[in-house]
């Protein structure tokens, strides 16, 4: 019998346990789990997307960082670069993940509809979600015009996907 790598056996030790955590079966996956916890979630009105566990990719970058800092502990030297960590002007900052939280198409929809803030006619509101950070005029406790991109690639991707309709 031939060991899995090690990088495998990393993530799939903290996928494992993460899914238990959330109360997840044995022959779930994260993304499964998260998606079935999406459902039954979402019909709920105090709905919130922080409940919800980290995508795979997400749990990859964190377990990497763990098992560095285990390495630490124990006196081995290892490249924080290559255990989820980048280089930025500020120092080390952890890679949270490399994949959107959604499909484009879908954070569209939702979360980049709200021009005049958060009110009662906001998308994220008439979806029963709360409007959080990745809500394109969020600010804090109420939302402004500031989307996480430019305005201009904003009103690409919503051409875009007018288009792809």
């Amino acid at each position: 019998m031939r060991k899995q790598p090690l990088l495998y056996r990393i993530v799939d030790t903290g996928q494992r346990l993460l899914v238990a955590l959330y109360g997840g079966k044995d022959d779930n996956t994260l993304n499964s789990l998260k998606f079935q916890l999406f459902t039954k979630l979402f019909v709920k009105a105090n709905f919130n997307l922080v409940s919800l566990p980290l995508t795979l990719e997400a749990a990859r970058k964190h377990c990497f960082r763990a098992y560095l800092q285990i390495q630490v502990w124990l006196d081995q030297v290892m490249n924080q670069l290559k255990w989820g960590w980048q280089t930025t002007k500020h120092g080390l900052a952890p890679i949270t993940t490399i994949k959107d939280p959604a499909p484009q198409s879908l954070l569209i929809d939702i979360f980049y509809k709200c021009a005049k803030g958060c009110r009662s006619t906001c998308s994220c509101r008439k979806s029963g979600i709360k409007c959080s950070a990745i809500c394109a005029n969020y600010k804090g406790l109420s939302c402004s015009k500031v989307p996480p991109e430019t305005e201009e690639q904003m009103l690409q991707l919503s051409e875009n996907h007018e288009e792809n309709r």
